[in-house]
């Protein structure tokens, strides 16, 4: 690491902090050496894509929702811009990195395709770079945490009592507002990108808060597991690092979900985006096929691991979200949970 990130780095392991401006430090702290290594690198943004610089933006990201309704919604709409578009930046790295990997383990697959692959994917880094340039991320003495770190100093930050209570009113309007766009029809099946992948991208959302917090979050055991929860508790669930929330923070009470409950919203995010996942390969392939001026017999071999089709995918979601929803009530009895 550098002199100027080991010097900012003791700067961001401030203590006695506001728990809200602690929170953004801490991973501030984790997503700094990401930027060091990726602005030492002969290949900047390759290497920042190689990183866990993505898991941190998203922590940021899902901060300055939280904060922007909690505190003051300018500044952290403001801090959150640039952390956005980098952290969407990485993920389009990422969806043509995932396909390329996808395609090195399917045989015979078409050369033409790889080569297409493999030219957005060297397009979408292209474009990481122009970006990392851009808002100043890798220069010098990393002007863009400097800047973010300034900002946040600004606020008046709420003290831990208040901070609590407005981040539990916060999830269980964001709870209650799911259900409600679910109940209105604004999630249409029909289509993957907004009405699928929205779903579950909101969902996800309840989930990243609960590492992003800081132990704020913890998970109460259930004494008595319901029936209903039970199939949504799978070995792979239980099990998964993703349900493994930071440890509570010294003399900060923290807001609970039922473990059970907790669980089954791990469950669906998970199988719904395999489910997404599906769909996108047949969109993804389907389309590059064309590009590549190939029918989309070229491309059907490689799809035959796909568990669901286009057809399929909206009734086998809109199924699975009426079960969590309407039948088990999960997400009213979440934010029950984290109010009470």
């Amino acid at each position: 690491m550098s002199s100027a990130a080991e010097s900012l780095q003791t700067t961001l392991a401030s203590k006695n902090l506001p728990p809200g401006h602690q929170r953004f430090l801490t991973q501030m702290g984790r997503l700094l050496p990401c930027l060091g290594q990726a602005a030492a690198a002969k290949e900047p943004a390759l290497t920042l894509y190689q990183s866990s610089a993505r898991q941190w933006l998203f922590y940021l990201q899902s901060l300055c929702r939280i904060y922007r309704d909690v505190q003051d919604k300018k500044p952290f709409k403001a801090l959150s811009a640039p952390i956005k578009a980098l952290e969407d930046q990485l993920g389009a790295v990422d969806y043509w990195d995932g396909w390329l990997k996808d395609a090195a383990a399917q045989k015979d697959f078409p050369e033409v395709l790889h080569t297409a692959l493999e030219r957005h994917k060297a397009d979408e880094l292209s474009k990481l770079q122009t970006l990392l340039d851009a808002d100043e991320w890798l220069h010098g003495d990393f002007p863009r945490i400097r800047t973010m770190m300034k900002e946040l100093a600004e606020v008046d930050w709420h003290k831990a009592t208040k901070d609590r209570r407005k981040i539990a009113e916060y999830i269980a309007a964001e709870l209650e507002e799911i259900e409600d766009d679910y109940g209105a029809g604004e999630f249409d099946f029909e289509e993957l990108e907004l009405g699928v992948h929205e779903f579950r991208r909101k969902l996800r959302w309840l989930s990243i808060y609960a590492q992003s917090l800081e132990g704020l979050i913890q998970l109460r055991p259930a004494g008595r597991i319901d029936a209903a929860l039970q199939p949504y508790m799978t070995k792979a669930v239980v099990e998964s690092r993703y349900n493994v929330v930071p440890a509570a923070a010294t003399g900060i009470e923290p807001l609970y979900f039922s473990a059970p409950r907790f669980y089954a919203l791990s469950w669906i995010i998970a199988e719904i985006g395999t489910i997404k996942d599906d769909g996108l390969k047949i969109e993804t392939l389907t389309n590059l096929a064309t590009e590549c001026g190939l029918s989309a017999n070229a491309v059907a071999p490689f799809l035959r691991d796909c568990t669901h089709t286009l057809a399929t995918i909206p009734a086998t979601v809109a199924k699975i979200a009426r079960t969590f929803i309407e039948e088990n009530a999960i997400l009213r009895d979440l934010r029950a949970d984290i109010l009470r």
